[in-house]
């Protein structure tokens, strides 16, 4: 088994090039609690409406659950009990004389699902953290925190359901191919598991069509059978 430093933050950057016009990302469905942080403050207030500015904060209480869906077709769903933050986009010229344009989101806490639709042939997401980033071309795939850890451990799961991904160290160059059905577990203190075909992926809700429905990572069932294929995985 390959281990890799990681960290428990992940944050996800969007690489979309061409140089295309981005219009603002909205709330589609939402329920329960759902609360927003403009403009980089640390104040939660209701939404009100659908509009998500960038460079704002997502957070949803027990009972809330929001999707978020973008202009080129990809759509995030964020669970209940989660917090995402969505940063500014920026655009860098490329030598070829089209742009590049970067967008952050980053997961505090929580359980997030994307599913990403590439705009053309040459648009990359990125899920990058201070230790490893994660390239996808065209995927669905979830990052979810686990809860009800011991005092001072912490556990996040990447899941992945269609397309591809490639875990990398950008500083010592491992890397990890994932293929659809398998998952990576991160522990506090940056170590990250080689690629697992897990049977609890096949249980997580991946349509976000649906109103009201959450991915099912923290349901009872779906956490047991979980916890019981991921155990004794990660070494110290």
């Amino acid at each position: 088994m390959k281990i890799y430093a990681a960290k428990q933050i992940l944050i996800l950057t969007l690489l979309l090039g061409g140089g295309f016009c981005v219009e603002a990302q909205e709330v589609i469905h939402q329920k329960g609690r759902v609360e927003v942080a403009v403009g980089g403050s640390s104040t939660f207030k209701k939404l009100e409406g659908k509009a998500i500015s960038y460079n704002s904060k997502i957070r949803t209480g027990a009972d809330g659950l929001a999707i978020v869906s973008f202009p080129e077709g990809s759509k995030l769903r964020v669970d209940p009990n989660s917090e995402i933050e969505i940063g500014q986009r920026e655009s860098v010229p490329k030598s070829s004389g089209n742009k590049e344009s970067t967008w952050s989101l980053k997961i505090q806490k929580g359980a997030l699902t994307v599913d990403f639709k590439k705009w053309s042939d040459g648009e990359t997401l990125l899920v990058k953290s201070k230790h490893f980033s994660v390239g996808v071309r065209g995927t669905e795939f979830l990052i979810a925190k686990e809860e009800d850890k011991e005092e001072g451990e912490e556990q996040w799961l990447v899941a992945l359901n269609e397309g591809e991904v490639t875990v990398f160290n950008p500083e010592s160059l491992d890397h990890e191919n994932l293929r659809p059905g398998e998952g990576l577990v991160v522990e506090k203190g940056g170590l990250l598991t080689a690629a697992i075909a897990y049977s609890w992926i096949k249980n997580i809700n991946w349509n976000l069509s649906k109103k009201i429905v959450d991915s099912g990572f923290h349901r009872p069932k779906v956490r047991e059978k979980r916890r019981s294929e991921v155990k004794g995985l990660v070494k110290e």
